[in-house]
């Protein structure tokens, strides 16, 4: 058994805390997140991984950024990557779009959140779905950008009917590809084209009636465009101009609460969106598993390459 924090092992009796006091917290955590489990074997099993989270926290704690045991803290590694993060990452042989070019000059600081331009908080479930999260909370800011009004557009509709681009719908998939789909088929709304995957577990077929009836009330992609690989300055240029969706590794991440962050690799396993940043302290990134997780679902992320942010930046432009 690999834990979602593998490096800790907790001794059979605990010297801290009485079983039954923790087995009292536990039973706490899963009423606060509705957790619900077939067995008292499962049961226990479960109170097992917790507990080995719980553990993890509290001899990892740092003064950069905090983790807290969440909705995820009854996972084990292996378990939390198989179900939130992309299990296939297909990124594409020959590059979609055209390269970023510099313009100007980036100010210190960038924050499309508190100027109302980006997309609210969702929650992709427990399907590989961010991709598509990642790009339509990219161009939903796009649209509020240029036009004044927040878009609202289905990842459901990526995540059943973009395959021929290369994704995997719950598999993993490739912001920039959906974009390109969405250029080329439209998208609906969430209204006309809700969210189902998160609760399903599975890809959906497409509904290629909504599909097409909703094509003439898409919005207009004008253009598909990559971050060079590895530049933070084209990150900082592009995100001054508003909200790029890139590629991180995630793996760490589950626990977190808040502060900036910087305990990850470059082995790229899930898409977010940079909706801001400061330079030469950290990225604000906004993620998709709801706001009941991290700084009200957003993360800091240390300046820098930092989980491979600069590598994979994308954006369509409208």
């Amino acid at each position: 058994m690999i834990l979602l924090f593998p490096h800790i092992l907790i001794a059979a009796q605990q010297k801290e805390e009485d079983l039954q006091e923790l087995f009292g917290k536990f039973t706490s955590w899963k009423h606060t997140h509705k957790k619900n489990y077939h067995t008292s074997e499962e049961e226990f099993y479960r109170f097992r991984v917790w507990m080995e989270t719980k553990k993890y926290i509290e001899t990892n704690a740092n003064e950069e950024y905090t983790m807290k045991l969440n909705k995820f803290s009854d996972l084990t590694l292996e378990e939390f990557k198989e179900t939130y993060l992309m299990k296939h990452v297909p990124i594409p042989e020959e590059q979609i779009g055209t390269e970023h070019v510099m313009t100007h000059d980036a100010p210190a600081e960038v924050n499309w959140v508190t100027s109302k331009k980006a997309a609210p908080v969702k929650n992709q479930g427990m399907c590989g779905s961010c991709w598509a999260f990642g790009a339509m909370c990219q161009l939903n800011a796009a649209v509020n950008i240029k036009s004044g009004t927040l878009g609202d557009y289905s990842e459901q509709q990526l995540v059943s009917c973009s395959a021929a681009y290369g994704n995997g719908g719950c598999g993993g998939g490739w912001p920039l590809s959906g974009l390109k789909y969405v250029k080329d088929k439209g998208v609906c709304s969430n209204s006309l084209y809700p969210y189902k995957s998160g609760t399903t577990r599975d890809n959906g077929t497409c509904n290629t009636a909504k599909e097409t009836s909703c094509k003439a009330k898409s919005p207009a992609i004008s253009g598909l465009v990559n971050v060079p690989k590895g530049n933070c300055n084209a990150l900082v240029d592009a995100v001054a101009k508003g909200p790029v969706v890139v590629a991180v590794d995630a793996s760490t991440f589950g626990n977190y609460d808040g502060g900036i962050f910087g305990n990850c690799s470059t082995q790229i396993n899930h898409a977010v969106t940079v909706v801001g940043y400061k330079q030469d302290s950290h990225w604000l990134v906004e993620n998709s598993w709801g706001a009941d997780w991290g700084e009200d679902g957003f993360m800091r992320l240390k300046w820098g390459n930092t989980c491979a942010i600069c590598n994979h930046g994308q954006y369509a432009t409208v």
